[in-house]
């Protein structure tokens, strides 16, 4: 493996490496004096994930109460920080679509915003629906 051989000559360098998917990594590349050392960041808790989702609707016009962004927040056990976002996006851009074809509403984001957005990014994910976690979390 040309990685492995090209770690082994390196010297006083530090080689940072992230994954979603630990569950491939070569072990040859876990052995001592390669990749040693390893820190997992898990997936979000629930208050991280509200947050989360606070983030990335600021600025947006909500039509959802906190109470309402709390229950996705519950809902999203086993997505990551991206795949909020990800659904965030998707609301906003629901919410543009839908007021472009009717131009009497106003732009709101919604609750069905959030719903259709959440069915889709799930999908995406392979989650059978939205109260699972994501195939690839254990």
């Amino acid at each position: 493996m040309q990685v492995t051989l090209y770690l082994e000559e390196l010297d006083q360098v530090i080689v940072v490496a992230a994954t979603n998917r630990p569950d491939l990594i070569d072990p040859g590349l876990l052995r001592p004096e390669r990749i040693d050392i390893k820190i997992s960041i898990g997936l979000p808790s629930r208050e991280e994930r509200l947050e989360i989702f606070r983030v990335h609707t600021k600025g947006m016009p909500m039509g959802l109460s906190e109470k309402e962004l709390g229950g996705y927040a519950g809902k999203s056990e086993g997505l990551s920080g991206a795949d909020i976002a990800a659904i965030c996006r998707e609301a906003a851009m629901n919410a543009l679509r839908r007021s472009k074809q009717n131009k009497k509403e106003e732009l709101l984001v919604r609750k069905r915003d959030f719903d259709t957005a959440f069915d889709e990014v799930c999908k995406s994910l392979k989650m059978p629906d939205k109260d699972n976690k994501p195939s690839y979390v254990s």
